[in-house]
């Protein structure tokens, strides 16, 4: 079978680009089909994963990171040329690799790939929630224009997504938001990305968050709750925040003027994520909206013990509040430093939940049960492909 995804990029360490790589890598490897990632903005950047070399990739050299640097009104008006030459070379592209299968990941080429009459089946692939334009609006204070224009994007994307043959969300809660008006909608949660062979160390006295570092992932409240910790708690103990992004310089200053600077520390991206979660016995996952959240699901492969707010959507997925983690209600920055307290007082209990963690993880989202999953629906929207 052939399989071709869309995304703007591959250079970037998010969940999205790691998951991609994976799937794309499996299907390639395991199931020797032929896959290729189609990206509009790669720019001859290295991407930040392993891609096997059985899979292709193609750049098609649309910037739409030069376009987001300009102003607003210039920056609509250079968006509908950009779409057009997308769409342009998108189209002779397919029509040259005859896929079965097209995947769009919800980005720019969203509104236009069915459109694209090349023989494939189309599918779209949310990797966030229902309400991300409304919630990331929310989290950063923009202002009233750009929200109405996320309002008409909001509406613009429902009206596209029944043009799809599958639209895939990543969890039930979400599915649920979007409601039953969707009759092509299907849930397939990411999969963990790789196997645990050893858990974490439960007498370690390091406490971890990964993503990056913006407004929705919290980390702002993280290090609050880490400040309203009790002195003698956090004696001996370190949060190390592993990730970059637009909130670093703000994310130092308040740590400075908390004056944690001895117990918190902001660390650079990573490729070798498994040590992180080996050497630390605490993970918390603070974010304020997910789309699932596959730092936690790795985290609890490890049977690291993890806190999460109950944001939507992806914690509550994965996390059966006090049996295999703690889920604290959204922006509750004290229950989730009470939370953190527990953790760090009891090292019995951060071995049980973590244990009971990796567990749940392997039992429900795995690579060979969410790839079975996906295998199951490409083979039934294109069984000759095969």
């Amino acid at each position: 079978m052939r399989i071709t995804y869309c995304i703007p990029s591959l250079y970037n360490s998010g969940g999205m680009e790691r998951v991609l790589t994976r799937k794309a890598n499996y299907l390639a490897d395991i199931m020797g089909w032929e896959v290729t990632i189609i990206t509009s903005n790669q720019n001859n950047r290295p991407p930040f994963y392993d891609i096997s070399p059985r899979v292709r990739t193609i750049d098609l050299g649309i910037d739409y990171e030069a376009i987001m640097r300009q102003t607003l009104f210039k920056r609509i008006r250079s968006r509908l040329k950009a779409k057009k030459a997308h769409k342009k070379k998108l189209t002779a592209t397919l029509l040259q690799l005859k896929p079965d299968i097209c995947v769009s990941m919800f980005t720019h080429e969203m509104t236009f790939l069915p459109t694209i009459k090349d023989g494939s089946k189309k599918v779209l692939e949310l990797h966030f929630s229902k309400s991300f334009r409304y919630l990331d609006a929310q989290s950063n204070n923009t202002p009233s224009l750009l929200r109405l224009i996320n309002s008409f994007l909001d509406w613009n994307d429902r009206r596209h997504i029944r043009k799809y043959d599958r639209f895939v969300v990543l969890s039930n809660r979400d599915a649920a938001d979007w409601g039953k008006k969707y009759s092509n909608m299907t849930v397939i949660s990411n999969p963990s990305t790789f196997v645990a062979t050893d858990t974490m160390k439960e007498d370690s006295r390091k406490v971890l968050a990964v993503g990056r570092l913006c407004a929705q992932k919290g980390f702002d409240m993280l290090i609050d709750a880490w400040g309203m910790l009790p002195k003698a708690t956090r004696a001996g103990w370190s949060l190390n925040i592993v990730g970059s992004g637009p909130d670093q310089s703000k994310l130092q200053d308040k740590i400075e003027a908390n004056r944690l600077s001895g117990s918190v520390s902001i660390l650079p991206p990573t490729r070798d994520v498994k040590e992180l979660y080996r050497n630390h016995s605490i993970f918390c996952f603070p974010s304020r909206y997910e789309g699932f959240g596959l730092s936690l699901m790795e985290a609890m492969s490890f049977g690291t013990a993890s806190i999460a707010f109950d944001c939507p959507c992806g914690p509550s997925e994965m996390i059966i509040d006090g049996v295999n983690g703690i889920l604290v209600k959204p922006g509750d920055i004290s229950g989730f430093s009470e939370a953190l307290q527990l953790l760090m007082s009891d090292e019995r209990m951060r071995s049980s939940m973590g244990l009971r963690g990796a567990q749940s993880i392997k039992d429900n989202f795995s690579e060979e049960v969410i790839m079975n999953k996906w295998l199951d629906l490409f083979e039934k929207l294109s069984p000759t492909g095969r």
